[in-house]
This record gives structure tokens, sequence and C-alpha cells, in this order.
């Protein structure tokens, strides 16, 4: 949805056609329906600003920020239809109210705040190790002298890492940090999205690019920033950052390399072909590119191996709410078992308290959360156990008939692990003379027993 917005917003800015605002701002309206964080990408809009402040056209400008509201409006109209005849509109405003600031298990760290910070640390990590490649290239380039023994003494330590990790060097203490820091992922990652951002600046400051080209450079940069924040993943998330911002990488490069080409052929050669500096720069390109592409496909064969020695059987869900999803048996039969049952337990004004991060089973059962301030899901930091004991204390002193005692599951997980959240809820179990009313290999269902006082 993102991305197809955004190429309505390039259209509409490289070919100066408003009316095109309308598709980009109703796509992007439709993504912040199918995950709320997605709001964050609205922030690209902000170009419109940057080229009304570079061309002081009025009238161009509200037209296209009228095109964007009524864009907004219809995808808007739109989506309130859909929820009105799937979920309803009360319900999906209410997920929205409870789970607003929330995005996925923060004890896991994905929260919109954590990943603004695991974002920002990733790219001062790329940042300050591009910044020791450049202090290698100024060093070969203020000391000529240096530049040959920079770039043998680059190929031999290569040569060098390469052979010590096949012979089990990287097992040395000492050595061992050095392999692990050569030798992680995340850090060419982080190098490839310090890169991308760095590149977009240059990009902005270059004199000889078009100001369409920049604008359009800069909304793409902008949504790259956002993107793993509005997915809720960290630095890890190079689809989709890459795919919005390497055309235009690849537009420069390729500018460059041809005006080099003509600089080259219209200057006269001299005694050197090539100053060692310039050796030096591309001999560094080169061993980056090579670390950076390396890890990356060892990183994804590693994972397609993975998953084809994953030999674990398949089923589809019949559940309506996730139809077409394949996943372990031994995962969707438990789940469908217990959605079933909860489904013909009681009515469907029945509460449940869920334990094991699992608040789908909200959604897929219909039964509303009993906790209040986490969406259904206790395990999040924005409510502590003893807040839940609270809540769950005042089911009990306000006199409330037994209809209305929540339903209580546990999952697997939650009954091994016991944290302090599912042991206030165990406790609570205990006190108030809850039954098993349903068991299988993952979940467990307790109801009040309405026979006690």
């Amino acid at each position: 949805m993102a991305l197809t917005g955004l190429y309505f917003l390039i259209r509409a800015v490289n070919d100066k056609k408003s009316g095109m605002l309308f598709f980009a701002s109703a796509f992007f309206m439709l993504a912040a329906f199918c995950k709320i964080s997605s709001i964050l990408q609205f922030a690209v809009f902000a170009v419109l600003f940057f080229d009304f402040y570079r061309k002081k056209d009025v009238a161009y400008f509200v037209r296209q920020v009228l095109w964007c509201v009524v864009g907004v409006l219809s995808s808007f109209a739109s989506g309130l239809f859909l929820m009105y005849k799937t979920c309803g509109i009360g319900t999906y405003f209410q997920m929205v109210a409870d789970m607003f600031f929330y995005a996925g298990n923060s004890n896991d760290g994905h929260t919109i705040g954590n990943m603004v910070v695991i974002n920002f640390k990733g790219t001062v990590r790329g940042i300050l190790l591009l910044a020791v490649l450049y202090v290698i290239y100024l060093v070969a380039k203020k000391v000529k002298s240096l530049a040959p023994l920079i770039g043998y003494g680059m190929i031999a330590m290569a040569v060098l890492l390469l052979a010590g990790a096949v012979f089990g060097a990287d097992q040395i203490a000492g050595l061992s940090v050095l392999y692990r820091v050569l030798g992680d992922y995340l850090n060419a990652v982080a190098v490839i999205k310090a890169m991308l951002y760095v590149c977009i600046v240059l990009i902005l400051k270059d004199k000889e690019a078009s100001e369409e080209f920049k604008t359009l450079a800069f909304a793409s940069g902008m949504l790259a920033v956002l993107m793993p924040i509005g997915s809720n993943v960290g630095i890890t998330h190079l689809c989709n950052e890459a795919f919005f911002v390497l055309p235009y990488i690849a537009i420069c490069i390729g500018d460059r390399m041809k005006k080099a080409k003509r600089q080259t052929e219209e200057t006269v050669e001299t005694e050197h072909k090539l100053p060692d500096v310039r050796n030096t720069g591309r001999l560094l390109t080169v061993i980056c590119a090579i670390w950076c592409v390396g890890l990356t496909v060892s990183q994804s064969f590693y994972m397609t191996k993975a998953y084809l020695k994953d030999q674990e059987p398949k089923q589809q869900f019949t559940l309506d709410e996730l139809r077409g999803i394949r996943y372990d048996t031994d995962i969707v039969q438990p789940m469908e078992e217990v959605v079933n049952f909860i489904k013909s337990y009681g009515s469907e004004s029945d509460k449940m308290v869920t334990c094991g991060a699992i608040p789908i089973l909200h959604y897929l059962t219909g039964r509303a959360p009993y906790i209040t301030g986490c969406g259904g899901w206790i395990e999040t930091d924005y409510i502590t156990a003893e807040e839940i004991e609270q809540q769950l204390e005042e089911s009990v002193s306000s006199g409330s008939e037994q209809e209305e005692m929540p339903l209580v599951v546990f999952n697997k997980t939650a009954l091994d692990e016991k944290s302090d959240k599912t042991n206030v809820v165990l406790i609570f179990v205990k006190e108030n003379f809850y039954q098993q009313v349903f068991a299988n290999g993952e979940y467990e269902v307790y109801a009040k027993d309405k026979k006690s006082n």
C-alpha cells in the first residue's frame, strides 16, 4: 500500500499532476488502516511543503492539499464501510484506543518508541563503521606514500581473516571479538543502512541534480526512514528501505560514471595511469561491498537452509479470520480447538483474560479483554502485575454477578515460565474457585465454578 502511494506521489511531483495526490493519499490511508503504526508514513507528504517553499505557488499548493484531503476522506469512508461489514466500526476503534501506542510484544522490544531507538542506534553504528573506512581513505589521501602500504595491508588482512576463520582462529581469545564484529550480519546491515542515508544527503546537496529529482529523493528517503518503524522491525528490514532509495542512488552513480568517463577521455594520459589514493578508495569500496554482500548472501542461505530443514507438517486454518494461512499443524489444531470451545461457551458478552502473549484469541473468539490498558496483552509493559491484580480484585469486591467473572486462558508457555503477571492470574483463579473447563496440549481454559461462593 505504502509503495503504491509513493509511486503516485512521485508521479504527482515529477509530472506536476496534482490529481495523482488523490491516489497517493488514498493508498497511504489504506496502509494506515492495515497497520495503525503505518500512519507515520504520512510524513512523506512534507515534500509538498518543501515544494511550496521552493516554488511559492500558493494556488498550486492549495490544489495539492485539497487532492490529499479528498483522497484521505475517500479512503477513510471506504475503510469505515469495510469495518461496518466485518468486525464493526466500534470494535475497530476500541482496539485502536487500547493499542494505538502499542506495536507487538514490548518484552521483545517491538514498541514504536523502541523501534525509533533501535533504528537510530543501528544508523549510528553504521556511520561509525563507515567513518573508520573514511579515516583510512583520508590517511591514504593525505600521505600518498602510505597508499600502497594501506592497500596491500587491507588485502593481506582480508586474506588472513578468511584463512583464520577456516582454521578456527575465530575461537582464539582476543581475535574472537574482531571476528564477531566483522562476521556479524547486523553490522553489514547497519553499514548499508547508513550508506542509504548518506547517499540521500549527498543527492540533496548535488548542485547538478534537478529540484524535482531532489524532491522525489527526499520523499523516498523519508519513507525509507519511517518504513521499519511503521512495520515494527529493527534495522534488518532492508527490503522496504532499499527499494525506495536505490533507484535514485543508481541514477546518480550512473551519471557520475558517465561524467568520469568523459573526463578520462578528455584528459591526456600522464605518467601514472591512476593515483595511488584512487586505487585505495576503489579498494576500500570493493572490500566493503564484498563484505556487505557476502554477509547478506550468507544470512540468506542460512535462513533458506533453516526453512528447508523445517519438516514440520503444515495445515491450513479453517477459521474464517485466518483463512488462507498455513502453519505448523501442532500450532493450528490446538488454537482452532480452543477458539471453537470458547465461542461455544457462555455468551459473546463474556470477557476474557489471556496469559502467554495470545491476545489474538480475543479477536478470534469475539471475547473482549477483561484487563484494560493493554489491549488484552498483559505481557506488555503498559500494565504492571500490581495493576492486573487490582483489576481482578475489583471484579470480586464490586459484588458483580458470577456470570460476569471473566474466562481465563493460559497457554503452555505461560504455565511453564510463570512470570509475575501469570502468577497473579493463577492466584486469582485459585482463590475464586475457578474450574478447568477445557484443556489440550497447548491451552487451558478456566471458568468460575457457579456452585461455589
